[in-house]
């Protein structure tokens, strides 16, 4: 069945279950901050965000909306 993203409730689980599968268990091996070369130019940022570095090698990168407008 498809979920409908135009729905508050089903986005919000759809996305808190994505979240889920891929934090749930990990290990947290590195913090570091975005460079302002990168938040600048592959983002278009002003600040830069704190990334997190998992054990698995994902990149969890903080951003200030749901929508990714700035980090």
């Amino acid at each position: 069945m498809a979920v409908n993203l135009n729905n508050p409730k089903e986005c919000t689980e759809y996305w808190t279950n994505k979240a889920k599968k891929h934090l749930i268990g990990r290990k947290i091996t590195d913090v570091t901050y975005m460079t302002t070369q990168d938040a600048k130019d592959n983002f278009g940022w002003y600040k830069r965000p704190v990334i997190l570095i998992l054990d698995n090698g994902n990149e969890v990168v903080a951003q200030c909306d749901d929508e990714g407008n700035d980090g």
